[in-house]
């Protein structure tokens, strides 16, 4: 709790995304988490993970920015945590969930650098070591930080005996193709740019342009669509039809929570 407060706590305290003090009413901690939940995260995080030496294994942590990012000392948090805890606590709880066991690799984090713009990733691998615990009840639980501020941009849980890589990425592919954004094509381009993009179903979609300072350029969809294949062309102009300088544009597609971003190069 030192890292959040200085002195000492001795009643559970809430602290959402690393910057709202929710206090030690815990009925009110769902109002503060359901008011950090509608701000749009600027980072995506899925999780894999196999057994080397059952049952120790791997974690694999893959992150996508899907915006852009101005913190400056961002660090990866992997913490291994344990359910079921037996332990009498004075207010009578007896069983007691997500108890953290280890953080991998320290406690202090794994620093983060160029991950900054849309359509920046991120792999890393972290081992780990459930021997002592129960594994079919120990999870994993990864979240990217700024160390500065103590700001949370994402998390993303799992059981770790859930952590398949096989499964994962067949689930992957399929959810790519079906939903999907083309990087534009030509790429570069000094004319237009055609831009294809796939939906599952019936949806609202928006698809934006945006500069390499995370302006807004070119709306080029925003309304509902049909589920498939579509295309869209990008003129190289912005909103009012004025030509936009050289340089390296973002296109974002955006559609029921789920966003997918490209570069695009415009040359004249």
């Amino acid at each position: 709790m030192s890292y959040y407060f200085s002195g000492s706590f001795f009643i559970p305290h809430a602290i959402v995304d690393g910057i709202l003090d929710a206090g030690t009413g815990y009925t009110m901690w769902g109002n503060f988490i359901r008011g950090r939940a509608v701000v749009d995260a600027p980072v995506n995080i899925r999780l894999q993970g196999y057994q080397t030496m059952p049952p120790n294994g791997v974690v694999r942590v893959l992150a996508e920015a899907t915006g852009f990012i101005s913190f400056a000392d961002l660090r990866l948090f992997v913490v291994i945590t344990e359910d079921s805890i037996y332990y009498n606590a004075p207010n009578g709880t007896k069983w007691h969930n997500q108890t953290m066991r280890d953080m991998l690799p320290t406690a202090y984090g794994d620093p983060i650098s160029g991950f900054m713009s849309p359509g920046d990733t991120l792999i890393r691998e972290y081992s780990y070591d459930i021997s002592s615990w129960a594994p079919d009840k120990c999870n994993v639980v990864v979240f990217i930080q700024d160390y500065a501020t103590k700001e949370i941009l994402q998390c993303a849980s799992s059981r770790i005996s859930e952590l398949q890589v096989g499964i994962e990425e067949s689930k992957s592919r399929n959810l790519a193709s079906l939903f999907a954004l083309s990087p534009g094509y030509p790429n570069p381009f000094s004319d237009r740019a055609k831009i294809e993009y796939t939906i599952p179903s019936n949806g609202r979609v928006q698809l934006h342009i945006y500069d390499s300072s995370g302006s807004l350029v070119r709306t080029l969809v925003r309304g509902w669509e049909s589920a498939g294949k579509h295309m869209e062309y990008w003129d190289g102009n912005d909103d009012f039809g004025r030509e936009v300088a050289s340089g390296i544009y973002f296109s974002r597609l955006s559609y029921e929570g789920n966003t997918r971003v490209t570069k695009l190069s415009l040359v004249k």
